[in-house]
């Protein structure tokens, strides 16, 4: 595999750390051409990536857009402030709501996969413990899209009925037939529903915490204190000699044809390349 064959425009590329590109004779390297910090591209055996001036209308946009990613959404910030808004807007006739049932997203399969958005007529029927819509964005229409943790619903099948050809289906795979953008919205949602479903009480005081600001944290009404989802970074790598590379294969995947790049954890304070 050549070197260089793919070119991502990376936001975080002034802000990570880039090699010496002088030589020990002080002289620039051959094919590297010194550029202000905020310019440097971001370096790699298989791929290549830059980051263009902000002039550039193709500034921030992903040229190779990777599984789980190029979510289209605007994610609203603004509008997350406001409660009440929000409570209006989950309502709304041009409200789209995506159910996940035990993590597994509703996913049309008519004419292509596509992911499984209903209106909000199916929220009366939820019971309480539900924990309400989370906001995901607005579309370029500015439709407000929400997703919706359905787990406690025994039988799923009714609300599924409500879109013709429509099932809860495992996230990733779906997100191999889905069109790309939406896989960056099943990485999401999916996420989020499982952030809420897994921490509901304050890791302070230890008493049930609340979603706020559509679902992007969760505070406490005792002690007070704001909690968020936590992002944990993880080394992907390719190893390769010629045309040649290293492929592995999780103890859960034994027995399948099911291989990927070797993948890990970084920890705390480690950089990608001591991951690696």
């Amino acid at each position: 595999m050549p070197e260089e064959t793919l070119q991502v425009f990376h936001p975080l590329a002034p802000f990570l750390p880039w090699p010496t590109q002088s030589s020990s004779n002080g002289s620039k390297r051959k094919g590297q051409q010194l550029s202000p910090p905020n310019q440097l591209p971001v370096r790699c055996r298989v791929a290549h990536c830059i980051t263009p001036s902000q002039s550039d209308p193709e500034y921030n946009r992903l040229a190779y857009t990777h599984t789980f990613a190029g979510n289209p959404f605007d994610r609203g910030d603004h509008a997350r402030r406001d409660e009440d808004e929000l409570k209006k807007m989950m309502r709304q006739s041009n409200a789209r709501h995506l159910p996940f049932h035990k993590l597994k997203p509703l996913v049309s399969r008519n004419s292509s996969a596509e992911l499984g958005w209903i209106g909000h007529e199916f929220l009366d029927d939820l019971p309480p413990e539900a924990g309400g819509p989370k906001f995901l964005g607005f579309d370029e229409e500015r439709n407000p899209h929400f997703a919706v943790d359905i787990s406690v619903v025994e039988d799923p099948s009714p609300i599924a009925a409500r879109l013709p050809g429509a099932f809860f289906e495992d996230g990733r795979a779906a997100a191999t037939d889905v069109p790309a953008q939406q896989s960056g919205i099943i990485a999401q949602a999916r996420s989020n529903l499982n952030w809420h479903a897994s921490h509901r009480f304050c890791s302070t005081c230890g008493y049930e915490s609340q979603s706020h600001r559509g679902g992007l944290m969760r505070k406490c009404e005792r002690c007070g204190a704001e909690h968020f989802p936590r992002t944990d970074p993880v080394a992907i790598m390719l190893v390769y000699k010629g045309d040649k590379c290293v492929m592995g294969q999780t103890l859960a995947r034994q027995g399948s044809t099911f291989y990927s790049c070797l993948a890990g954890f970084m920890d705390q304070g480690e950089s990608i390349e001591e991951a690696v």
